[in-house]
């Protein structure tokens, strides 16, 4: 049995009777997280197609209780669902879903064709949220200016208010960097968005300041600057006197299932050219040093910071996150071995040259870029066996690199480890960038 695979609805009799099984769905989709309407008619879920890459959409679906066709709610958007909630008269399903750098809640009717409406909205992250019988929603969300704040609304979205002020004292004693979008074009024409942070205090005039690049792994996920995961790491490296910029590059989530499809069997060159277009776009602006620039990333991210360096010599230090470096030997010891079977159309084993260009170990002769490789001992996700082959390739060419190995700690420390390691980590990794981008810190 193969839990990455045909997933379908099964619905079950509680009591009475044998054989009591009965699939509600055998389609070409995989079903997640099913939830039954307040009437017992429907059960909604969230359905992906069970074939091709895991940059397809998860939409929206709703199944017949007692049997029959799904069918999607959400199409239209083009946005991936990440959380729903029926209405009390199971006329309607609430939903969040994101796109072009946030997260809204959206609720679309049950009976006909589907509309569509804008429940919450605006320049933030909602991370959760909740509706009543009279259709006020409550919910929790970051923005650029605070961290997470609870928030109610009228039926259907009308009189907001914020009901909670968590962390006035931490707002009123610090200074925070200001996000400023940044909508550019790739070499090919792909459109792209991405975001800006200067310095805590500003940039005088004629000042140039070291550029910290952040990217987001997945590849399927989408970051804005409200993002809850990484608003801490970006403030602290603007109040450190770094400027900071990231974007979403081709096979992020938020911009419809064709933009997150086209890194199929190409995870290197092409979100390369997104990121550091952006990159050129920013030390064009003239306030930043070319010669101060550090490049960072986790996960699949941290694929990126090495394949990027094995290519590209603009970068004067980095720090690769949790990262994998080979994807034969990832292959072999992920717990999402499918990752590569999918995004790539291939077993490994079948087709070892592919695989191997496609793996940044494959052009570690080309990285002189000082390096971080940061990794966590439990990491089942990303095993510690990719960074100790990149770190040991790296020694034997003796080139500059530090690995940095936290004990006891998965995939997720930066977002939800040990506070006394993610405290270390960020202190190391600015220590890192100022040997090599000499940051002056806000006053």
């Amino acid at each position: 049995y193969d839990p990455w695979f045909r997933r379908d609805l099964v619905r079950l009799r509680a009591v009475g009777q044998r054989h009591a099984a009965r699939p509600l769905t055998r389609d070409d989709h995989d079903y997640a997280d099913p939830r039954v309407s307040p009437d017992g008619r429907w059960v909604a879920a969230v359905r992906v197609p069970s074939t091709g890459t895991f940059g397809k959409v998860p939409r929206l679906a709703l199944v017949p209780a007692a049997g029959g066709r799904a069918r999607d709610l959400t199409l239209s958007l083009d946005r991936t669902v990440v959380d729903y909630q029926w209405s009390a008269d199971s006329r309607h399903v609430y939903f969040m879903a994101e796109s072009d750098g946030v997260t809204g809640v959206y609720r679309v009717n049950v009976a006909g064709a589907p509309r569509l409406e804008t429940i919450v909205s605006g320049a933030r992250i909602v991370t959760g949220f909740a509706v009543d019988r009279a259709g006020r929603v409550a919910f929790t969300a970051w923005t650029p200016a605070r961290p997470a704040d609870l928030y109610l609304t009228g039926p259907r979205g009308q009189g907001e208010q914020r009901l909670t002020d968590f962390n006035r004292a931490l707002l009123e004693a610090v200074t925070l960097a200001q996000p400023e979008e940044l909508r550019y074009t790739a070499p090919d024409g792909t459109p792209l968005q991405g975001w800006l942070f200067k310095p805590v205090g500003g940039v005088k005039r004629g000042q140039q300041v070291p550029l910290v690049v952040h990217m987001h792994g997945g590849p399927h996920l989408m970051w804005g600057p409200s993002n809850p995961g990484m608003w801490i790491e970006w403030q602290l490296h603007a109040a450190r006197g770094y400027g900071v910029f990231f974007c979403n590059p081709r096979g992020a989530d938020g911009y419809g299932e064709a933009f997150a499809e086209a890194i199929h069997r190409d995870w290197g060159d092409h979100v390369m050219a997104d990121i550091l277009t952006g990159v050129d776009l920013v030390v064009e602006q003239g306030w930043v040093d070319p010669q101060r620039l550090a490049l960072t990333g986790g996960s699949y991210a941290g694929y990126l910071a090495a394949w990027i360096i094995g290519h590209d010599q603009r970068f004067a230090c980095a720090w690769a996150q949790r990262g994998l470096y080979s994807l034969l030997s990832f292959y072999g010891t992920s717990d999402i071995p499918q990752l590569i079977e999918r995004e790539f159309d291939l077993f490994p084993f079948d087709d070892v040259q592919a695989a191997w260009q496609q793996s940044p170990l494959a052009y570690v002769r080309g990285i002189h870029t000082p390096l971080v490789i940061e990794h966590q001992d439990q990491d089942y996700r990303c095993p510690i066996s990719e960074a100790e082959q990149l770190y040991a390739a790296l020694k034997r060419l003796k080139r500059t690199v530090v690995f940095v190995r936290y004990p006891r700690e998965g995939h997720e420390m930066s977002r939800g480890g040990d506070p006394r390691h993610r405290v270390d980590r960020l202190n190391r990794m600015v220590a890192w960038f100022d040997q090599y981008c000499h940051a002056k810190p806000a006053k």
